[in-house]
């Protein structure tokens, strides 16, 4: 028992000793500032993306007495210093026509252990070559304290980026709008509706075995499944009738499907990744009317226009979508084969026909921006759940 107690004792006064030299350093060690992120920092060229702006801050362990003040600056030098640290070549730096800093001095206020947030501005990225790769170092050139060495330099690394590379998973969700900004544009005597869709099951748990693209229930709708039809082949569901596709669409594959409309010529169009695969004649549906205002479908008001829900909740699309689209013409079949029209449309805001355009692979809320030059925003029915994807690619 004295042994043990010995021991006990030993162990305490050691701790003690530990504790005492644990706080001497915390005092004495010298304070140094340096950038507070450390890993490089990723900015992506998409033709869609013409700015970008980035923020960062400097720290210092412990506070100071009296203001620390700092200068900062890009340094093409570093460039040789990034390609040595992460083992690669061939890097160039950003031009300086691309870049902007906010200020290039700082202080670190006395008592305080951050700067104010730094914005870096990126600019003319639809300018950049893309088949290279930038780096831009923005380093601390001076400072009023000492300056951490290996943490001196923050690096943003400017390469080409996937045109889409998140996107939401509207399982069990929808997207609707609250009010349409141009409710006269969505009475329809031709149309064009697109979507880029990611389905992960078809039918199972749905009501008749239905899951919902896109439309209005009981008007003009795009649906999979239905009595009789197999959850996994594609429903146009109009006035004048429903019409099966012919091609079923593949699960946990990328696909993106076009369906036109065309009153006069009494015909539809459909097209899965740009290829047509049926064409439907004497469709006499007259004109599409997605105009109403937004309704649950059955509370007395007319049926209104969804992505991912008709009827009730219990026909929800399972998976993952973006691009959705509706022109107020027929798209051709060399306009929905133009390069990379699945995954973008380049200045959408001058397309006069295009009345809808929510991308959903943009500000991962549950605000759902409309690119058209009409203003016709969604929102999303439930809290929206994002994916990251790297597209274009056939599968993920």
């Amino acid at each position: 028992m004295k042994l043990k107690n010995i021991s006990f004792i030993s162990l305490a006064l050691l701790s003690g000793v530990f504790a005492t030299n644990c706080t001497d350093d915390i005092e004495n060690f010298s304070n140094k500032i340096f950038m507070t992120e450390s890993d490089p920092s990723t900015v992506l060229i998409k033709p869609t993306s013409v700015e970008e702006s980035h923020e960062f801050t400097l720290s210092i362990p412990k506070p100071e007495g009296q203001d620390v003040t700092f200068t900062i600056a890009a340094d093409a030098s570093l460039v040789s210093a990034y390609e040595n640290i992460y083992y690669t070549s061939g890097m160039e730096m950003l031009p300086a026509d691309n870049y902007e800093l906010s200020t290039t001095t700082g202080i670190i206020p006395a008592g305080s252990l951050n700067s104010d947030p730094i914005e870096i501005k990126f600019k003319g990225l639809d300018t950049i070559d893309d088949t290279k790769t930038y780096v831009l170092p923005v380093t601390v050139t001076s400072c009023s304290i000492d300056i951490l060495a290996s943490n001196k330099t923050q690096y943003y690394v400017i390469r080409k980026g996937a045109l889409i590379d998140v996107v939401p998973d509207i399982t069990k969700n929808a997207i609707y709008t609250d009010a349409w900004a141009t409710p006269e544009k969505f009475k329809l005597n031709k149309l064009t509706a697109e979507a880029l869709i990611y389905p992960t099951v078809f039918g199972d748990g749905h009501e008749s075995g239905i899951s919902t693209l896109m439309g209005t229930e009981s008007g003009f709708l795009l649906r999979f499944g239905d009595a009789g039809v197999e959850p996994n082949i594609l429903q146009i569901a109009t006035k004048a009738g429903n019409f099966a596709v012919s091609r079923a669409v593949n699960l946990n594959t990328w696909t993106h499907v076009a369906v036109t409309y065309d009153s006069e010529a009494k015909e539809i169009y459909v097209y899965f990744n740009g290829v047509e695969i049926d064409h439907f004649t004497g469709v006499d549906a007259g004109t599409v009317d997605w105009s109403p205002e937004h309704s649950n479908d059955n509370d007395g008001k007319p049926r209104s226009f969804w992505v991912g829900h008709s009827y009730n909740d219990n026909r929800w699309f399972e998976g993952r979508i973006s691009e959705v689209r509706v022109w107020d013409k027929v798209l051709t079949k060399d306009e929905i084969n133009t390069e990379n029209h699945f995954y973008v449309l380049e200045e959408p805001e001058n397309e006069e026909n295009l009345i809808l355009y929510w991308k959903l692979c943009d500000n991962q809320t549950n605000d759902v921006k409309d690119y058209s030059q009409y203003g016709n925003n969604g929102v999303f029915q439930k809290e929206a759940t994002w994916v990251e994807v790297s597209l274009p690619a056939t599968n993920e």
